[in-house]
C-alpha cells in the first residue's frame, strides 16, 4: 500500500439493521458508500498511472540541470578526461547548455501533460473522499443508535436519508470539483502552450524576414558589384604634389587624393566626369576630363600636370 493510501472503513448493514431502519434507507447508505468507494478506487489507480511518469521526469530534469550546471565549472579547468579520452573545454561547456535546454523542456513537458499537477490533485481528492466517508460511517452509527433508541419512526428515517443524500452530493461534489480543476489546468496549458508556439513562430517568421533581406541586399550589392566598372586616378606632375582632391561626376564628393591617387571599387557604366584639384608649393591646378567606363572593367585615369611657372 502506497503511503498516501487510506484504507476504507468496512461497515456493511446486518440483516437485522436493514430490517431496524428499512430497506430504502439501507440502499440509501449502500448508494451512497458506492459511489464514494467507486471514486476512491478511481483516484487510486489513476494516481498510480501518474506517479511513475511525474517522478521520473522530474528526477531527470533535475539531474541534467545539475550536470548541466556543473559544465562550465569543469569546462574552467581545462575540459575533461574520461577513459583516456580528453574531451575538450568548449565541448564540455556546449554539453552543459544542452543539458540545461533539456532540463527546461522536461519541465515543459511535465507541465503541460499535467503529470505532475494532476497527480497532487488525485491524492488530494482521494483523501478527501477517504476523509468524508470515514465521517460519513461514524455519524451514521449514530444514528442507528438514536434510531434503535426512537424505534424507528419517520423522523429517524427522514434525518438518515437527509445524511445520505448530503455525504452522496458531497463525495460528487469533491470530484466535480477535480474535474473542474483538470479542465482549468488543461485549456490553461493549451492556451499557454499555443501562446508560447506563436511566439516561437513570430521569432522565426522576424528572423527570415532579416536573413532574406540581408540575402537580397547582398544579392543586389553583388549584382551591383557585377555589373559595375572600376576606376583608378592617378595626378603627377615634374613638381612635387603637396595635395590634391578628385570628384567623379559633377555632384560626386571631394575625395582627398593619396600619394596623388585615389581607386573607386564600384562605379557605374557610363560616361563621367573625373575633376581634379591639386596644391604645389605656390600654386594650384585644376582638370577635367571624361572618362567611359564599361562593365566589369578597370581604368585607369592618369594625368599629368604641367610644372608651374
Amino acid at each position: 500500500m502506497a503511503r498516501e493510501d487510506i484504507p476504507p472503513l468496512e461497515w456493511a448493514l446486518d440483516k437485522e439493521t436493514e430490517t431496524e431502519v428499512g430497506k430504502s434507507i439501507a440502499d440509501a447508505y449502500r448508494r451512497s458508500v458506492t459511489t464514494a468507494e467507486k471514486a476512491i478506487q478511481w483516484y487510486q489507480l489513476a494516481k498510480k498511472a501518474k506517479r511513475f511518469p511525474s517522478n521520473l521526469l522530474r528526477i531527470l530534469a533535475i539531474t541534467a540541470g545539475i550536470v548541466g550546471g556543473l559544465a562550465p565549472v569543469i569546462a574552467g579547468f581545462g575540459g575533461l578526461a574520461f577513459l583516456g579520452v580528453t574531451i575538450s573545454k568548449d565541448f564540455v561547456a556546449q554539453e552543459g547548455y544542452l543539458l540545461i535546454a533539456i532540463a527546461a523542456g522536461l519541465l515543459l513537458a511535465d507541465r503541460y501533460t499535467g503529470l505532475s499537477s494532476g497527480w497532487i490533485r488525485y491524492v488530494i481528492t482521494q483523501t478527501q473522499i477517504q476523509s468524508l466517508l470515514a465521517d460519513f460511517q461514524f455519524e451514521w452509527a449514530e444514528l442507528l443508535d438514536e434510531a434503535r433508541a426512537q424505534q424507528p419512526n419517520t423522523a429517524a428515517k427522514l434525518k438518515m436519508q437527509q445524511r445520505a443524500r448530503a455525504f452522496n452530493a458531497s463525495a460528487l461534489n469533491l470530484v466535480s470539483e477535480e474535474t473542474k480543476a483538470w479542465a482549468a489546468e488543461f485549456q490553461s496549458n493549451i492556451a499557454d502552450l499555443q501562446a508560447m508556439l506563436m511566439k516561437q513562430r513570430d521569432e522565426a517568421k522576424a528572423a527570415s524576414d532579416v536573413r532574406q533581406t540581408k540575402a537580397e541586399e547582398a544579392k543586389a550589392a553583388s549584382d551591383a558589384a557585377a555589373k559595375a566598372g572600376s576606376l583608378n586616378v592617378l595626378a603627377t606632375s615634374a613638381e612635387k604634389i603637396v595635395s590634391g582632391t578628385v570628384k567623379l561626376g559633377r555632384n560626386g564628393p571631394e575625395l582627398e587624393l593619396k600619394d596623388g591617387s585615389r581607386a573607386f571599387d564600384v562605379v557605374e557604366p557610363g560616361r563621367h566626369t573625373v575633376a581634379l584639384a591639386v596644391k604645389f608649393a605656390n600654386a594650384t591646378a585644376q582638370y577635367e576630363e571624361v572618362v567611359k567606363i564599361e562593365a566589369g572593367e578597370l581604368v585607369t585615369f592618369k594625368h599629368e600636370f604641367p610644372k608651374p611657372a
